[in-house]
């Protein structure tokens, strides 16, 4: 079954960081996701995303803060038509 994985960027108070830029940082950790066994491999068929979104909570300056909120995906959500 597959794992739907949201990343959230919280920024430092200026609410002008770009999401998509932690990626830098983000994949690394997935890569480190997949190595602990959360999923046998972060490819289409068992992750979907990243999706990239603002954090509603505010960072204190000088820190930036990435939040992974991992969901599971049914197989009626599998938009690939694969299970």
């Amino acid at each position: 079954m597959p794992a739907r994985r949201v990343r959230a960027v919280s920024t430092n108070g200026r609410n002008q960081a770009d999401p998509s830029n932690a990626d830098n940082v983000g994949k690394p950790i997935i890569d480190g996701f997949t190595k602990a066994g959360l999923w046998p491999d972060d490819n289409w068929r068992h992750v979907e995303g990243p999706f990239y979104r603002m954090s509603p909570t505010i960072a204190p300056k000088g820190i930036h803060r990435l939040e992974f909120h991992i969901t599971e995906t049914t197989e009626g959500d599998d938009k690939h038509g694969q299970a």
